[in-house]
């Protein structure tokens, strides 16, 4: 038999290994976010990609004949609105250019900053002046009653406290800023005097500095305007391409279909841009299925192993005598450690068989096609929405006798391109003869 020393450091065992687990998991949930995150890039790019060949020119016969062939009556429309800021920038171009400001900038810009330069010794000499008074919180209360000013009518219980603070603030002066007043009038005249310097001096050096601001924002504008037929072009280019890459994917299908038959390099781009969407989605929801739940399950464990420990730990200390039979501690240590690394295989492979696919031709955009089968050889996958109604609402669809319609209408895969379809029985031998290592991918356990 044995005693809760031999059984809590069982219960201790339990606890550091379901951490372990718990650590991998976490680390492999972020490794599912950054595979997700990245090829989010790629599908941005290969969008950007797409529009780029699209849209290769904006002159009006171009748009108008791609308008045509898209059914989309939209991109001359953007062209239009981007002409007119075209003509906007090269108008506001001519009026800076007439300015002044901008024809003889550098000399007026030399002017400012020699005007600056010699305020500002004496801008950095009174602000040093008046921060002996600002900072006092006696002459901060004397400001607050109004004391500087010639409207002072004060009764006689605020007269005595502002007396008070008038004689902390006159000794507070001398010692601090080398100023002696001996009597409060001076004081008062003394800062009346100050603060009305300060505020011309202050005033005048900030105006400069607001003109010189005015004069730099202007040539900035102008060089701006300058810079704009470049800039505009090429967010005429964005725009166009965008709007094209939206309406293209969101047409009717039979359209897609009819344009990517006709076009080998647009078929191309819809087939990995639907890859590339199909990729993300299942990262990011086998994250949730195969590693969240995993993750709150573990947390559950944990939180009853912690208790058992806390609660073993205080009947020791109280010296309570308990025996465990070795079948009690042989329980405890029973984690299934082969079964959570064979769990964690599979995970870790299933991610990077879906994050590294790139054979897009072997995929289609149509509606109804189920990428997760080209990508994992039609792994199990009840626990992943789209896989489970598909399979559902099509028993006998198989991704290897699939036919693209695109591939019909130009025939995009005949052997003489080089790229070719395997037929069905040599795809089915590949099939069987990769099975053994692609079977244990997902342990619904």
């Amino acid at each position: 038999m044995y005693g809760i020393k031999e059984y809590l450091a069982a219960c201790n065992d339990r606890r550091k290994f379901l951490l372990q687990q718990l650590a991998w998991l976490k680390e492999e949930r972020q490794q599912h976010d950054a595979d997700a995150g990245r090829l989010q890039d790629v599908l941005h790019r290969s969008g950007d990609e797409m529009a780029g060949y699209l849209i290769p020119e904006v002159s009006d016969e171009f748009l108008a004949d791609l308008e045509n062939r898209l059914a989309f009556p939209g991109l001359l429309s953007i062209k239009r609105d981007f002409e007119q800021r075209f003509d906007e920038a090269e108008k506001r171009r001519i009026e800076l250019a007439a300015m002044p400001e901008i024809e003889h900038y550098e000399i007026k810009l030399r002017e400012l900053d020699e005007k600056i330069k010699e305020r500002h010794p004496e801008y950095d000499q009174v602000r040093s002046d008046i921060a002996y008074w600002h900072h006092s919180k006696w002459h901060r209360k004397l400001e607050k009653a109004g004391y500087y000013e010639s409207d002072y009518r004060p009764g006689w219980f605020r007269r005595f406290f502002d007396w008070r603070s008038v004689s902390f603030l006159i000794a507070e002066l001398a010692k601090q800023a080398d100023l002696k007043f001996d009597h409060p009038d001076k004081l008062k005249e003394h800062y009346r005097v100050l603060r009305d310097k300060a505020h011309w001096i202050t005033t005048a050096y900030e105006v400069l500095g607001e003109d010189r601001d005015r004069l730099v924002a202007l040539k900035q504008e102008y060089e701006d305007t300058l810079a704009a037929p470049e800039r505009l072009l090429a967010e005429l280019y964005q725009a166009l391409g965008a709007a094209t890459v939206e309406h293209l994917l969101a047409c009717p299908e039979d359209l897609r279909i009819e344009l990517a038959g006709q076009d080998r390099t647009l078929n191309t781009f819809l087939r990995k841009h639907s890859g590339l969407t199909k990729q993300v989605q299942y990262l990011r929801e086998l994250a949730v299925a195969r590693i969240d739940s995993r993750l709150q399950q573990l947390d559950i464990e944990i939180a009853k192993i912690n208790a058992k420990i806390q609660k073993l730990e205080m009947q020791r200390r109280r010296g309570k005598r308990k025996r465990y039979s070795k079948a009690d501690i042989d329980r405890m240590r029973a984690v299934k450690a082969d079964k959570w690394a064979r769990r964690h295989a599979k995970t870790t492979k299933m991610r990077r068989r879906i994050s590294q696919f790139d054979d897009y031709d072997r995929g289609s955009f149509v509606g109804g096609y189920l990428w997760w089968d080209v990508m994992t050889n039609a792994s199990a996958a009840d626990d992943i929405y789209e896989v489970r109604e598909h399979r559902m609402q099509n028993p006998d669809w198989d991704h290897r006798r699939f036919r693209d319609p695109t591939d019909q209408a130009d025939g995009i895969r005949d052997d003489d391109q080089g790229i070719g379809v395997i037929d069905d029985a040599a795809e089915a031998l590949a099939s069987s003869m990769a099975s053994d290592a692609t079977s244990d991918l997902y342990d619904p356990s």
